[in-house]
């Protein structure tokens, strides 16, 4: 039998960061049993070639405008094709669908969608979405890819005055240096991690070590599970580390510092998962981290999120397509 091919279009830079890159990677491992993968990116660094190439075949492309067209004219109208970032407009749907390709897309609720599939983690409702009649829509947290490691619990025994920082494997704005500095006034003898990629840069890095914080550059996601389950406060942005943070059964206190972490972030509110200290941008979030941070060491307790393994969800899903 001819396995079908999967072509998973995601990015990742500095602007871009690494949510999209990651959780399509591990897409690939969830689809790469049934079918064939390639994954198509922009500019891949080392670290990105070295994770793609233990799942599935990297297709590199050029980071100018020319990734588009050159990821079109590959096509041949019998993949099943992903795209995961906020830039593949209604108007790109419809020319890989003209194509002859069946279509996943990874999006919200904020452009017109031409896909076989919308996946959304949120509490969106499906009238909230602008579709065509056949587009099916998958929504809610029970949608979230994550990797393998991250459907374990392990149970480690946690450290007391322990964190973990993740904002991203990039963090453009600084918020890691922002919050680990305010964490380590209030408790200075904290144990403080930082998790983050070389895509942070040489500087920042070895400035963050220098100030005492252990810093934790492209760690694999079993260290990266490992990591949330010793520590006892895990501080994330509203995005895939928070729910990686959530399936450890951390006490996560989560913010968000751009538009499209907004509705992940409500969901986690909604659903009592987190403690919630709002847009990292405002002052009072250094406040509403204070308060958090209390809550945990009065042994307050967030629901636990239950993780449910994904795995032969997303096979039966793209099977069917």
């Amino acid at each position: 039998m001819i396995r079908k091919k999967v072509y998973i279009r995601a990015d990742a830079d500095k602007q871009i960061g690494f949510g999209h890159f990651i959780r399509c990677l591990a897409l690939a491992d969830m689809l790469k049993e049934h079918f064939d993968c390639f994954f198509y990116t922009q500019q891949p660094s080392d670290y990105q070639i070295e994770e793609i190439n233990k799942i599935c075949t990297l297709k590199s492309l050029p980071s100018d405008d020319r990734k588009f067209q050159l990821f079109l004219d590959g096509l041949s109208g019998s993949e099943i094709v992903v795209l995961d970032n906020y830039f593949f407009t209604s108007d790109y749907q419809k020319a890989i669908k003209n194509k002859g390709c069946k279509l996943v897309v990874l999006g919200s609720n904020d452009r017109h969608y031409y896909a076989d599939v919308v996946i959304n983690y949120t509490n969106l409702k499906p009238e909230q979405f602008s579709k065509e009649a056949y587009t099916q829509l998958c929504l809610g947290l029970g949608w979230t890819l994550m990797r393998s490691p991250f459907y374990r619990q392990d149970r480690k025994k946690r450290i007391a005055n322990s964190f973990v920082i993740c904002i991203g494997g990039t963090d453009q704005y600084c918020y890691t240096e922002k919050f680990a500095s305010y964490i380590r006034g209030m408790y200075p003898n904290a144990i403080i991690r930082v998790i983050l990629t070389d895509v942070m840069g040489k500087d920042r890095i070895m400035k963050l070590k220098k100030d005492g914080y252990t810093t934790c550059v492209n760690l694999t996601a079993k260290t990266i599970s490992e990591i949330f389950q010793i520590s006892e406060v895990a501080l994330v942005s509203a995005s895939g580390a928070a729910v990686e943070a959530l399936s450890q059964q951390a006490n996560v206190i989560a913010g968000f510092y751009v538009d499209n972490q907004k509705n992940i972030y409500r969901t986690f509110i909604e659903e009592d998962y987190i403690w919630a200290i709002g847009d990292f941008e405002k002052s009072d979030s250094l406040q509403l981290l204070t308060d958090a941070i209390n809550e945990v060491y009065k042994g307050n307790r967030k629901r636990i999120f239950e993780s449910k393994n994904t795995v032969s969800k997303y096979q039966q899903l793209f099977l069917s397509l």
